[in-house]
This record gives structure tokens, sequence and C-alpha cells, in this order.
């Protein structure tokens, strides 16, 4: 849109001062919700960091709520899914049971699994389509793919490539590019026209991430070894000597094209304090014998620039790093990440078959090498504007270390798809934003889509937890400092066994308080980790308590008034009927429970149940029953009001012992004398096992509140008169209370 035009006709040139316009969209073209609240914070700070108007995404999210579709899958929360295949499929449970304990659930899929359960046209839509399930059904925020795409070599196709086509600049496969893009932006199918020719222009590719994607280009058993001892090194146990380091090797590309500032903008992002190497041709500190000694020093970041192949990236004199020199690195346990420009080093699919990529070589690497390379598969490319501007694939790699270094989007994966992101706008754009599209499409991670990046040397947590609990339903709350000073935004999980399992974040005072229900004694581990510090592991005792122990032990949801899922929906009424269970040593007498909410957007119409006397070890349910209130207004300031309530129930006892049929009612008259003062009575029976005689106890109460600040101060004096049936006690009360209202 131009505010010029020149009109030929008649030789003028008009300028416009004023436009108006039109917005032609479409309604409701995606789901108003999004399955789980995690994902709702994960990809709302994703999306943050590429709007020029953060402040309003909460405001504009969608709410969480579940997505209806065909599902596969069993039931199940699992925001990391690894994809692998047999024998390897089993390696990476290590890997599953890291993420799970520290926070993110996990579980492995196989591609036979999948195959045999999902439709799509080839093996790869299979594939996308079980990711789709996950997401919806799952929870799901990142996906591993734990094996390589090699297609031309015998036993490497271990998870397929999705080859795409955007325009010819090579001819042949040149122009195939493999995406795990692919699999990573969920919308539509990639191949909108149907002549499964993913990714052309006419497919209506969005090209933007739903889920975070990497590989773990592997297909042997030590190789999957290799690639999970480097994440779990990487992220547990680093050494420190080379964290706050960065490299950047630069090669002239052409004799008239500028390369450097995009390195040195890279390296001013840098924190100050970190060693930054300018390895740059044109100022003669770039050799090969130079990259080779400084990546067996170890460099925890570096961003490459040079002219490459499958085999390596180039200088002028030649290769400064090709695979044969990835496979003798020696920087054992200090593994770091690259990223680069250069052409084809990503190409898995390029090599003769048996044969590997260079990003291949430097992540497979045992005893050196990288621990995650960015690459891409086909041609990188640079501007084709006179003067120099940053290229597409200039400007992807340095939003990447901005996300990282100035917006602190440390978990590779986000880090890498929102760089990628941020240019979905000028897609197809001109001049300097020429061929965006195909770099969006082929630049891949080899490496962890979760695995946060080191940005500091890493620090030690020091966490305040209970040293032991009861078994049961109840909070526990951790504390997370360091160095005295709290730390925001800790992932806390607490896990044990199959019991129990809940994770969430510390707030800025570095609290969180987390629900658990362990069922038995024992241990339950806790585990905590924060960027740039050192994960914390411990346990804490699970003991049995002494006497009756009521603990809430589920809630079964009835929403047959809206949709039908079972679960809590945006807008909906539902019936919930609890469950409790007594994991104390002795019986549990004339149970009562009130349900409360903290969530200002829900409200409760009934807050009370009654569960009888529940036996140790055994569960009862909420009664069923009803009630009713009467107001009758006698006069400006009396009134009068009537209360009652019956309920009655079964307690499902174990096996061989008859089920306990109990009822209960109370009825409770007030008058109210004014506003501050109510004179009551109220009678209250309850019989926990109707089936017995002299069993029911009755309350007759007497009694008088007083009203201070409206309904917020109440102070109560209540003589109880108690009469059980089965014996004869002298125990009635006098009862004064006081009671403050929030």
């Amino acid at each position: 849109m131009y505010p010029l035009r020149y009109i030929r006709t008649v030789g003028r040139l008009q300028l416009s001062t004023r436009i108006s316009y039109r917005v032609e969209y479409s309604k409701d073209q995606i789901p108003a919700t999004i399955p789980t609240l995690r994902q709702k914070e994960v990809f709302g700070k994703a999306v943050r960091s590429i709007v020029a108007n953060p402040e309003d995404v909460t405001a504009f999210a969608p709410q969480v709520g579940s997505r209806w579709s065909p599902s596969f899958i069993p039931t199940g929360y699992y925001e990391y899914v690894v994809i692998s295949e047999d024998p390897i499929d089993t390696v990476f449970q290590t890997l599953v049971d890291w993420k799970t304990q520290k926070g993110y659930p996990a579980t492995v899929v196989t591609v036979s699994w999948i195959n045999s359960y999902y439709s799509g046209y080839d093996l790869a839509e299979k594939v996308r389509n079980f990711i789709i399930d996950a997401y919806n059904n799952w929870g799901t925020i990142y996906v591993l793919l734990g094996g390589s795409g090699d297609y031309k070599s015998t036993g490497q196709n271990i998870v397929p490539t999705r080859s795409c086509w955007y325009t010819s600049a090579g001819g042949g496969e040149l122009d195939q590019l493999p995406s795990d893009l692919y699999y990573s932006d969920l919308d539509g199918n990639w191949d909108s026209n149907g002549n499964h020719t993913y990714g052309e222009l006419s497919d209506n590719v969005d090209m933007y991430s739903d889920v975070f994607v990497g590989r773990a280009s592997v297909y042997n058993v030590a190789m999957a070894q290799n690639f999970v001892y480097k994440v779990l090194t990487y992220e547990k146990n680093p050494p420190t000597d080379y964290i706050k380091r960065l490299m950047l090797p630069t090669a002239i590309l052409w004799p008239s094209y500028e390369e450097r500032p995009m390195q040195d903008s890279i390296a001013r992002m840098a924190p100050g304090d970190w060693q930054v190497s300018k390895m740059y041709e044109r100022n003669g500190t770039l050799t090969r014998q130079g990259m080779i000694d400084t990546m067996n020093v170890g460099y925890n970041l570096g961003h490459w620039e040079g002219h490459g192949d499958e085999n390596g990236i180039y200088y002028t004199p030649g290769a400064y790093l090709n695979s044969s020199d990835a496979d003798a690195l020696v920087n054992g346990d200090r593994v770091g990440i690259a990223n680069s420009i250069a052409c084809h080093c990503g190409g898995w699919d390029l090599n003769p078959p048996g044969g590997d990529c260079f990003a291949e070589h430097l992540v497979n690497r045992v005893g050196g090498g990288l621990c995650a390379a960015i690459m891409n598969g086909r041609y990188g490319w640079g501007a084709y504007v006179s003067g120099y501007v940053p290229g597409p694939s200039e400007r992807i790699d340095t939003t990447f270390y901005y996300n990282l270094f100035i917006d602190d989007i440390f978990n590779i994966g986000i880090t890498h798809a929102v760089a990628k992101d941020a240019w979905v706008p000028y897609a197809d754009s001109l001049n300097q934003y020429e061929m965006t599209r195909w770099c969006l499409y082929e630049l891949n991670l080899f490496g962890c889509p979760e695995m946060p990046i080191w940005t500091d040397d890493p620090a030690v947590l020091t966490v305040t937890s209970p040293a032991s609990i009861p078994i049961g339903n109840q909070n526990v709350d951790v504390t997370v400092t360091t160095g005295g000073s709290p730390v925001n935004n800790a992932l806390v999980c607490l896990i044990k066994g199959t019991e129990t399992y809940a994770s969430g974040f510390t707030n800025i005072s570095g609290f969180v308080s987390l629900n658990v229900e362990p069922l038995s004694p024992g241990f339950m581990d806790i585990t905590v980790t924060a960027l740039n510090h050192y994960p914390y592991e411990d346990s804490i005792v699970v003991i049995q308590p002494s006497g009756p122990y009521i603990s809430f032990l589920k809630g079964i949801i009835d929403d047959s008034g809206g949709n039908g899922n079972g679960r809590i929906n945006p807008g909906e009424s539902i019936d919930m009927t609890p469950w409790v269970k007594n994991l104390g040593v002795d019986v549990g007498n004339n149970v009562y429970g009130m349900l409360s909410e903290t969530d200002p957007y829900m409200s409760i119409s009934s807050d009370s149940s009654w569960f009888g006397n529940v036996s140790a070890a055994d569960s009862a349910k909420n009664r069923y029953g009803g009630g009713a209130i009467v107001n009758y207004t006698l006069s400006e300031e009396m009134s009068v009001v009537f209360k009652g309530e019956f309920c009655m129930g079964i307690d499902e006892q174990v096996e061989g012992i008859d089920d306990v049929n109990s009822a209960g009612y109370y009825a409770h008259l007030g008058f109210n004398v004014n506003p501050q003062i109510e004179l009551l009575l109220r009678y209250d029976n309850i019989d926990p096992d109707t089936d017995k005689d002299d069993n029911a106890t009755t309350w007759i109460t007497l009694g008088a509140n007083y009203f201070l600040d409206g309904e917020h101060v109440k102070f109560s004096l209540n003589y109880i008169i108690k009469m059980e049936e089965a014996d004869e006690f002298d125990n009635d009360q006098i009862v004064a209370q006081a009671q403050l209202f929030f």
C-alpha cells in the first residue's frame, strides 16, 4: 500500500493524504480452546516474543478446554513425547524418565504402533496425525523424533522425512527440502491441492509451530545411548569452564558480500562477561587447525558462517571443519550447540547410501562434538540486493540469539521455532526477504527440543520443603532460593511411583504449593530445576498416620448437560460426586466435607458432603439428597429463615463385607430480630448405619448470633443438647465462637 501513484495518461503524480481500506476475514477458523494450561503458558510466551503488543496476548489467548477429536491414544497426559522404533526406543526411556522426574510428563511411542493405528497417505502423514492427536488429547508440547530419516540407507529410515517443495533452486533432489517443520506446524495438511507435493504455495501452509520438534538422528543402540548421555550431561552436570564461551567462525562468502555484520550483531548480544571468539577469515583469524583446537577446548555456543555441503563447512582454502574432523574431536563433556547459515550441512538425505551428513557427525561424535546443531538441509540464503543487508538465513539465526540472550527463551526447541515464527510474515516477500519460506522449511534442529541452554555458570539451589508428610491428599509447600534470594520460575516436581505426580513453577517469592496424594509409606522424589542452576534432587519421607486419616480420593464429573466429555469446560454446569478414603488405622466417624474454590470464574452452588463413618482403608462417596431455604420478611428489620437438608447413601465396603446404608438430615429455624441479631433453633440427626437399631445421633442447638460489619464478623453462643441412641453420655456443650469472613 503506497500513498503515491503515477497516472500515465495525464502525466500526473498523485499523493493520497487519506486512505480507506476494508479488511475481510473468516471467523471461527481455528479452535477457541487450547487443551492444557501448561500449553497455554508455554505458547503464550512464544507469541509474546513475536508480536508488537505482547501486553494483549493474555486477553486474546484461547481458553483452556478440551478439543473433541477422534483419538487412538490411551488416556494420559504427556508433555514430552519421543517417537522411535525397536530396538532403540528402549534407550530413550532413560531420557523420558528424566523429563518426567523434572516436571515434563513423558513417554515413548513406536513408529510401528503409529503405523498400525493411524491413517494417512504415507507413514510421514500417519506420524503427523499421531502428533496432532497427542497435542489435542495428551497436552503434548515437545516432540523428539527418535531416529534418522535417511531413506537412502538401509536401516536408517527410522522416523520418516517429509520432503517439501517451494521453488526450483538447484534442480532434482536439491529442490526437495527435508522439513521437520511438517511435524511442528499442525494446521492444515500441507497438501491442500492433493497432489502429494507438500509445502507448495497453493497448499496454504501456516508455518507457525504448534509443538516444538527436534530430531535425534540416530539408527542404532550405541548412537541413541550417546545422544541421551550428551543431553543428560548438558542438562544435569556440565563442566563449568566452557559455559560462557561463544565462537563465531566466519568465512568469506563472496568478495563483494560483507558477512561480518551479522556475527558482530550476535557478539553484541552476548552477556558482557562472555568470552567471544571472532574467527574471521577477512581478519586472518580463521584456520582449519584453529577451528579444531577451539572445538577441543570446548565452547557452549557457536554460530558458523561459510559455504557448506553435506560433508563440511568451507572457507577460501577449503574446509575449515569437515566430517572427518568432527569424528576426531576430543572435547569430552564440553559439548555445545552450533547453528549455521551454510548450505547442505544438515542434509541427512544427500550423502550416498550409508553416509551421514556433517551435522550428524558433529552430534553423534562419541567423546566430543556437539550436543545439538541447527543446520540447513539444502541451500542457505543471503540477500540478493546491492550493498549489505542480512538474508533470510542470517535473519533467522540472529533472531535465535536475540530470543536466547534478550528474551530469555532458553529451551532450544522453542528458541529455534520462535526464531522462524518471527519471519513467517515475510515468507514470500522479495528483495532481501526472498527465499524466506525455503529457509523456514529446511532449517532443522538436531537435538532435544526441551533441553535448556546455559547462559551463565551453574548456581546451586537451596530448597525448603517438609522432611516428611503423611499419606493422603494434601498440599506440599516448597520454597526455592539461591544465595539467599528467591528463584522465580523454578520448576518443582513431586513424584512417588505411579501413586502421585505434581509439578509447578515458583512465583517471584520462590514459592509454590503442589497438591499430592501418596497412598503408601515410602519416599516421594522432589526435583527442582531452574535456568542456570544445577538440578536439585532429593526425597520426602511419606509416613503412615495414626488414628483415622480422611483424604480426598477423587471426584467423578457429570457434565451430561454440557459436552459430556467428563471434564470441566468453560461455560458448563456440572455435578461432582466426591470420594474420600480413610488412609489411617482407625475408623473415621461422621465424616463431613466442604468444597471451596479460589477461581473468580467458578461458583459452587452446593458445597458440603456428608460421608458417614469410614473404616480404615475404606472409601466412601457423597450422599444423595436435597434441601431447601425459605426466607420470610416480617418487617423492615425482622425476618424468619428456614433451612433444611437431607441426604442418604451407601458406603461400599471391601469384598466380603456388606455395604452400609446411611442417612441424615437437619432443620434450621432462624429469627432475625434485626440485621445484627439472629436467634436460632437447629435439629440435626445422623444415622451412620440405618440397618442397625440405636445407632443414630441427634443434636438440638439453641443459640444466638451477633453480626458486625455486615456478615464479615460473627459472634456465636450456642447450647447443644446431644442425644446418642447407643449410649447415653452427659456431653452437652456450650460453645462460644468468633468468626471472621474474608
